[in-house]
């Protein structure tokens, strides 16, 4: 592949859709410290796809070439089609195409750029690759907001496929017999790790206060899950008239929440 000509071909194609003079609220929206010069996504997609359509037999050495070569360029447009083309060849990258995307994490700024290469090739990558797992727990004490940004995003593909519990999963086992008999009942034969198993573990943290406020404080992340147990009793208490002020809230209990109540309450 003539990268050179390849990639003079796509930023003319680029330059070929942008709109007159930018597209400065895109730009905006999109947080990118670049100019954008307004092509959309379904305008993107079929740039890519047709060079695609012309190179199918592109190595994991010509994706790294042309995606770094675009990377290079100095619009949104030109870095985002770089991530597209190593998204659309994730199944072929190599070791220098993690290097290559590594790098150019701490290049990218706002959502739309950070969003696009940790849920696209890096996700892919990282699922592919679980040892990768490690990096983004690297990348989760970075200094670098958005570089932890694209780590929380790069969980992507685990998260569609159900498996976001396998880069935990340590020694805990469910093991049946043919019978269906639970063998692991106890913790002497349910293993849960303890200082004879654990490593040495390094603990990061990295404040960022919230700028809403003075204080800089934040909600804590089980917010979302508090109200749930409330809005369940809550449910319960209109349909049923009962007043419930306690949790878990068995049949059985529920039955006698019923038959305490006044009839017509």
């Amino acid at each position: 592949m003539n990268v050179a000509a390849e990639h003079r071909a796509l930023v003319a194609q680029i330059k070929k859709h942008e709109k007159k003079g930018g597209d400065a609220w895109l730009q905006k929206y999109v947080g990118s410290p670049l100019p954008v010069l307004g092509l959309s996504v379904p305008q993107m997609r079929a740039i890519l796809a047709a060079f695609r359509k012309g190179h199918r037999g592109a190595t994991a050495k010509d994706a790294n070439a042309l995606a770094g070569a675009l990377w290079r360029g100095t619009t949104f447009e030109e870095k985002a089609l770089a991530i597209m083309m190593m998204d659309a060849h994730a199944k072929i990258l190599d070791e220098a195409s993690w290097g290559l995307l590594d790098g150019w994490v701490d290049g990218c700024v706002g959502w739309g750029m950070c969003d696009s290469i940790g849920a696209g090739p890096i996700a892919k990558v990282v699922h592919a690759k679980p040892g990768r797992f490690r990096e983004l727990l690297r990348w989760a004490k970075s200094a670098n907001p958005w570089r932890r940004r694209i780590a929380l995003y790069a969980l992507h593909d685990y998260v569609l496929a159900k498996e976001l519990d396998k880069p935990f999963t340590l020694l805990e086992k469910l093991v049946y017999d043919e019978n269906g008999q639970l063998l692991t009942q106890t913790f002497m034969d349910y293993l849960l790790p303890t200082i004879a198993e654990v490593p040495k573990v390094e603990i990061g943290h990295i404040e960022t206060p919230s700028p809403l406020n003075p204080l800089g404080v934040k909600g804590a992340g089980e917010a979302g899950v508090i109200p749930v147990a409330a809005v369940f009793a809550s449910a319960l208490d209109d349909a049923l008239g009962t007043r419930i002020v306690e949790m878990p809230l068995s049949h059985a209990r529920l039955l006698e929440l019923v038959r305490a109540t006044p009839v017509g309450t």
